[in-house]
């Protein structure tokens, strides 16, 4: 089951639930009364995590909704784990019917600042476009580049009160019948198709061999 722990998926099995299929088609009443050691509200969760991946369906929770606006950033970090600093600050700027993409690169560890710089400069110059990301790792970096740059709290306050995080917005209201909500796995389950298929690791591997010539 996605996000599902060690120790829980342990207490489920003395339980007696085995597989998904045999935690899915038990009554909720009945789980609560053979698992003791864990909250009622996260077995209630688990149990709709269940349900939806032996049916193939996903569950909404709560109603989903976004602000409305034909205005909008998407925003993407890739950092390279052998050198430890972030090399691109991608951002899809979109408004209406147009699409543009800047990428903010670093093609040394000595411009990452200036790659940062470049990309907090677009996304300040639209103060009312709101900021979409997927995970809380490009929301960190974001800001931790803001406070040693020595943006005012403030300005970044108000630069994070954009920011919708797509994953713990959606995680919160929607049940995927997935085991990992990765945003390509969830693009996969909506119908979505990339132009290629390369991932984050993909980059990084780009990235080297980039480097190298």
């Amino acid at each position: 089951l996605n996000r599902i722990w060690r120790e829980e998926a342990a207490s489920l099995t003395r339980a007696g639930f085995g597989t998904i299929k045999a935690f899915a088609e038990t009554s909720l009443s009945t789980i609560k009364a053979r698992v003791s050691d864990m909250d009622s509200e996260r077995l209630a969760w688990l149990h709709d995590q269940a349900k939806a991946m032996k049916s193939g369906k996903h569950l909404v929770c709560v109603p989903v909704s976004f602000p409305k606006s034909e205005q909008a950033f998407y925003l993407d970090v890739e950092s390279d784990p052998l050198r430890d600093w972030n090399y691109l600050f991608g951002i899809l700027a979109v408004d209406g019917e147009r699409a543009v993409y800047h990428s903010h690169v670093a093609k040394k560890e000595s411009d990452v600042s200036a790659a940062w710089k470049s990309a907090w400069a677009e996304l300040v110059e639209h103060e009312s476009w709101s900021i979409y990301h997927y995970g809380w790792y490009d929301r960190e970096v974001l800001m931790r580049h803001a406070i040693e740059q020595g943006i005012p709290e403030l300005d970044r306050r108000r630069m994070e009160q954009r920011m919708i995080d797509l994953y713990d917005y959606t995680r919160s209201r929607v049940i995927f019948p997935l085991p990992y909500y990765s945003l390509k796995d969830i693009g996969a389950y909506i119908g979505y198709t990339w132009r290629d298929s390369m991932d984050g690791a993909d980059s990084v591997l780009l990235f080297e061999e980039w480097l190298m010539h």
